[in-house]
C-alpha cells in the first residue's frame, strides 16, 4: 500500500492540468491513505492513554494534571 501511495503522489504532482478541486481531492485521498497506514499505532496510543486515565479513576487518586496550576492561574499570581 505504501508503494501505491507514493505512486499516486508522484502522479498527482506531475499533472499540471488539475483543477484546485482535483488537487484538494487528491491531497485528501493521500492523507486518508496515510491515516490508514498508521491506524494500528494510533489506536494503540489512544488505548494506552484511555487505560491510564481509567487506572487513575479506579485508584481514587488525584488527577496529576488537576493538581498543577493552569497557565491562567500562573499568569495571575
Amino acid at each position: 500500500m505504501k508503494e501505491e501511495i507514493v505512486t499516486l503522489a508522484l502522479k498527482t504532482a506531475k499533472n499540471p492540468k488539475k483543477t484546485p478541486e482535483e488537487a484538494a481531492y487528491m491531497a485528501g485521498c493521500l492523507q486518508a491513505s496515510e491515516n490508514l497506514l498508521n491506524i494500528i499505532g494510533n489506536l494503540e496510543i489512544k488505548l494506552q492513554g484511555q487505560a491510564t486515565l481509567e487506572g487513575w479513576e479506579g485508584r481514587d487518586q488525584e488527577d496529576p494534571f488537576a493538581v498543577a496550576p493552569t497557565l491562567g492561574e500562573q499568569l495571575h499570581h
